[in-house]
């Protein structure tokens, strides 16, 4: 039967990830009926995609819809259908690293980083309200969730990001530095259990402070107060990172690379440090 043919159902998927993209943009006066829709979907479009990881093309189509969504619609979604939007970037995330890392460095692989960085700096962009009705632990949870797909996110564009790619795409240079920038002062506190639970996070995190120190000379000046305002930001919680003990051994360590990015800062500006 038709309905069991792979090229139909692909043909089915492909048109309901372009539907979508059009119900973003309808005006104000539909977001029930368009929350409703998305509260279904977003499970079903989460486990189909798991068996089209290796379908380029509609992983970019699927990862346009979720920018999209994140774009146009993120603050009239309530905080239930908000949240299966970040699970299902979350997983469009998954399925995008093993690709993104095998890239080589090319316009295509570039334009792949700009638009995950699109959709993170879309997500980063909600602000959560809970009623009385939410106790402290669901609130923290939903933190929690928020903070591994942005983290996630970082782990995975970091490792492919070079000084010489953000210098040749200055819309991506603007979109990486923005993005850190909003983690390093929204989610510092999970930012440090993340360098402090793994080696990856710690290696990561030292590309991070790296594309930082290099990103407050850059000649464009939004990028330039974006790092800035990052490094400011782990510089003013300094002293909570060393307090939080996650791991005892790598207190003074991290102490001392935070030292060191501040002292190279200030002589970038001028200042001598001792």
């Amino acid at each position: 039967p038709e309905a069991n043919d792979p090229v139909h159902q692909l043909h089915i998927l492909e048109r309901n990830l372009s539907c979508l993209r059009g119900l973003f943009r309808v005006p104000v006066g539909f977001d029930d009926i368009i929350q409703s829709l998305l509260k279904s979907c977003f499970p079903v479009l989460r486990e189909r995609m798991i068996h089209y990881s290796d379908n380029e093309g509609l992983l970019t189509m699927y990862l346009f819809m979720l920018r999209e969504c994140a774009e146009y619609f993120i603050s009239r979604l309530d905080n239930v259908t908000c949240f299966e939007l970040y699970k299902s970037s979350y997983g469009l995330l998954q399925l995008y690293s093993p690709p993104l890392r095998a890239g080589d460095v090319s316009t295509t692989r570039s334009e792949s980083i700009f638009d995950l960085l699109c959709l993170l700096n879309h997500l980063s962009t909600k602000e959560f309200a809970f009623s009385e009705d939410y106790t402290q632990e669901i609130s923290h949870s939903f933190e929690a969730e928020i903070a591994a797909v942005l983290l996630c996110g970082l782990e995975m564009i970091v490792p492919v990001v070079t000084v010489e790619t953000l210098e040749s795409y200055p819309t991506t240079e603007e979109k990486y530095f923005s993005f850190v920038a909003f983690l390093a002062s929204a989610f510092f506190n999970q930012i440090v259990r993340w360098v402090y639970d793994s080696a990856k996070g710690k290696e990561i995190w030292l590309q991070v402070i790296q594309h930082l120190l290099w990103g407050v000379t850059s000649i464009r000046a939004s990028s330039a107060r974006e790092a800035l305002q990052a490094l400011q930001s782990i510089a003013a919680n300094q002293f909570q990172w060393v307090s939080l003990q996650i791991v005892v051994n790598s207190q003074q360590q991290n102490r001392q690379q935070l030292v060191h990015a501040q002292k190279q800062l200030s002589k970038m500006q001028g200042f001598d440090v001792h």
